[in-house]
């Protein structure tokens, strides 16, 4: 009995349970070469297998390439088929159904799109744009840091703000340029002015008043 060749018995892929116990049986029979020859009806005691079963077994298995004819028969009669267990390097039968090839299905890339700005994109506008339009020329180092951090939307109100800023200023009175973004006075453009129609207002309203305070007058002492 050769243990290796039962081993490998037990481990080979046999789905059938009836080939399986037949193959067994033949490597338990195995000497070191792997030769076994067991007759039919050695195996038929072993198994519990029919004799039919059996033969038809042992063909199956030969033509699975688990065990391979010696070419010699021994027994008083010369009846009884040597066999060779070949387990180690059993054949593949070839599949009549072709397994069709995985194709890899190609991703396609993600595409990143910008968030768009409004009225005009970051490549329009530039620090130098706003440099350029600015009158006084100082602290460029320190102004263009801030031109970067500030968002698209409020690099565009500093550029539009530039000459309502600098309107009825003398160019001696200007903040720079770093000193304008940074406190962001475009914003008090708008703020003056409201400031200026509102004292307007309250001027008119108190003249206005006084006017008819001193009509009022009149008619009485008329």
């Amino acid at each position: 009995m050769s243990i290796e060749q039962l081993n490998n018995a037990f481990k080979c892929d046999v789905k059938k349970s009836s080939l399986k116990f037949i193959l067994v049986a033949l490597a338990d029979y195995a000497n070191e070469e792997g030769e076994a020859y067991p007759s039919i009806q050695t195996l038929t005691c072993k198994t519990a297998l029919h004799y039919k079963t059996i033969n038809a077994g042992l063909l199956e298995l030969e033509s699975l390439g688990y065990i391979e004819r010696t070419g010699r028969k021994v027994g008083r009669t010369s009846a009884v088929t040597v066999w060779k267990v070949t387990i180690q390097h059993p054949q593949k039968v070839p599949s009549l159904i072709s397994t069709p090839k995985k194709v890899g299905i190609k991703h396609p890339q993600k595409v990143r799109i910008e968030p768009s700005l409004s009225l005009t994109t970051r490549e329009s506008i530039t620090f130098e744009d706003f440099y350029s339009k600015y009158p006084v020329k100082t602290t460029k180092r320190d102004c263009e840091k801030k031109w970067n951090k500030l968002s698209a939307k409020k690099q565009q109100a500093a550029i539009a703000g530039i000459a309502g800023f600098i309107l009825h200023k003398e160019k001696k009175y200007i903040s720079s340029p770093a000193r304008y973004l940074n406190g962001e006075l475009w914003n008090d453009e708008a703020r003056t002015t409201d400031d200026a129609d509102s004292k307007n207002f309250n001027r008119n309203v108190k003249s206005g008043k006084s006017r008819s305070t001193v009509r009022d007058r009149i008619k009485r002492l008329g």
